[in-house]
């Protein structure tokens, strides 16, 4: 028994080495993309998630502030301020969530299958994409993982510790992502499939843990629901753009094809399969999840196995039925605890094949794995950064700078020369409609009445860089097009136009300058 426990400690590290490769090799490779900078804004300036308008929740980014404090400390001192510490954050709570599917792996079905749904969460592409962004979801999915495990312990222990642990995580993950009572109903759903309370009473417990958390989010519910009123023209539009053609069975079977096991298997096919990654997914899946069926019939395990694929699939009806009557945005970013939990149903159609075959099987999913989270270490999701240092590098005192979509706060990130920074249109005093935060993106984007003031506004600055980072914003037209068109018209001359992935960059001077314009340094 002591051998064998020793052996699974190191396979279990081993595992935990591999999903720290994966999560950490070049973390910081790539710059910040603008939801990171704003995670870090909101992180140096806790205040600003008073503002109803911000959207997000306090937790994550109150622990990402104590992370860049910590960071100062680090030998050499720059870490605080590095996009691998930034995100690494990330990648701490991802490698936590790994451990706690072993755990919870190991008393639902046992250690050889907890080993296997360790590895296929720890090499999940899906969950390492998590790990690497400075984002809420890798700690929203370790929170709710820990209130559904900390429920079922409640359960069979009855004691009131468990059941103060269990409101303590859904508090937890109520205070991080305003999507968690999404992820929540579905621990209720799971819990309800393993514990069998009986009646009423068996139930209270949980009723009564549960209201305890609602109860300590009470103090930031109106918060969230102003920001929800505020934001919720903006929202349908969004939701207009982004699900146009669509309808929810669809998106429904796109986030599941996008869950792993199935979706490493998918990124495979789609190199043979070009086009049809989310097809070849589900092709993966559906056999798999028959697998899993028959393993725990044969191990009379299948009430297990449905409290884990409760916890993977009713977030993403859940989410999709609200999205048809509320305001609300589907993305796969949201429901990645799905591969989470998937991880243990992969193992138990993995451990039904026996010996060679499923020793093949999980050597054919750490390849198309390695596979299918290359991209997040060759292709940068952003390249503001570049294209902020190229500005700095060819700029010059008496230059301005104007910026489309509200992104002047990524400029100013990674600006180390900052220049005059204005947001497009609303920046610019003489512009004669009332642009806000809260407007539709329609609103917000340059229109043709917009551009005589533009141009005015920018006509005494040395050299105008425009920087587009991302001319399009959830399918809507930011007016990029118009603002080029109208300068041009105005007598403004293009002295260079260069392209950074997500980014545009171009330099106008005005009508009647000299040479001026980019001087490298």
């Amino acid at each position: 028994m002591s051998r064998r426990l020793r052996g699974e400690a190191w396979a279990l590290a081993a595992i935990l080495a591999l999903g720290a490769a994966l999560r950490l090799y070049a973390i910081g490779r790539h710059g910040l993309w603008q939801d990171e900078i704003g995670s870090v804004f909101h992180a140096r300036a806790p205040g600003s998630l008073l503002d109803p308008l911000s959207g997000h929740a306090p937790l994550y980014y109150l622990a990402l502030r104590a992370w860049l404090d910590l960071g100062q400390h680090v030998p050499g001192g720059q870490a605080e301020g590095s996009e691998g510490w930034v995100r690494s954050l990330s990648a701490v709570f991802g490698l936590l969530l790994v451990v706690a599917v072993h755990r919870a792996a190991r008393s639902d079905f046992g250690p050889d299958l907890a080993l296997l749904a360790a590895f296929f969460a720890a090499a999940s592409p899906v969950l390492v994409w998590a790990s690497r962004e400075a984002r809420a979801y890798s700690l929203l999915n370790l929170c709710v993982f820990a209130a559904w495990r900390a429920a079922l312990r409640a359960q069979a222990s009855g004691r009131l510790l468990h059941w103060t642990a269990y409101s303590v995580a859904a508090t937890a993950a109520l205070y991080t992502h305003y999507y968690a009572p999404f992820l929540l109903v579905a621990v209720a759903a799971a819990w309800l499939v393993t514990a069998r309370p009986r009646g009423v009473a068996g139930m209270l417990p949980f009723v009564v843990a549960t209201l305890v958390a609602v109860a300590a989010f009470a103090p930031w519910l109106p918060l969230m629901l102003r920001g929800q009123q505020g934001l919720e023209t903006l929202f349908w539009e969004i939701r207009g753009d982004a699900t146009r053609n669509t309808f929810p069975l669809k998106t429904f079977l796109v986030l599941l094809g996008r869950s792993d096991p199935a979706h490493a298997f998918g990124a495979m096919l789609e190199a043979l399969v070009p086009g049809r990654f989310t097809w070849a997914s589900l092709l993966v899946l559906a056999p798999m999840l028959g697998a899993a069926w028959r393993w725990g019939r044969r191990e009379r395990r299948t009430r297990r196995l449905l409290a884990w694929g409760a916890l993977a699939v009713v977030p993403l009806l859940l989410v999709l039925v609200a999205s048809q009557w509320k305001a609300l945005l589907v993305g796969s970013r949201y429901v990645t605890l799905a591969s989470a939990c998937l991880s243990a149903i992969g193992a138990a159609a993995a451990a039904l094949l026996g010996g060679r075959r499923a020793a093949a099987v999980v050597g054919c999913f750490g390849a198309a794995s390695l596979l299918a989270v290359q991209p997040l270490y060759r292709v940068p999701p952003s390249e503001i950064r570049e294209a902020t240092r190229y500005l700095d590098g060819h700029s010059a005192p008496g230059d301005c700078v104007g910026v489309v979509s509200n992104k002047a706060f990524c400029y100013t990130y990674y600006a180390r020369q900052p220049r005059p920074v204005y947001d497009l249109p609303w920046e610019v005093p003489a512009v004669g409609r009332r642009v806000e935060r809260s407007s539709s993106l329609h609103d917000r984007g340059v229109r043709p009445e917009d551009v005589p003031a533009i141009a005015s506004f920018f006509s005494a600055c040395r050299t105008t860089w425009i920087l587009y980072n991302e001319e399009t914003s959830w399918g809507v037209d930011m007016g990029a097009a118009v603002l080029r068109r109208g300068l041009l018209g105005s007598g403004f001359r293009i002295l260079e136009e260069r392209r950074f992935t997500d980014t545009r960059l171009e330099a106008y001077v005005p009508a009647g300058a000299g040479t001026g314009g980019p001087h490298p340094r």
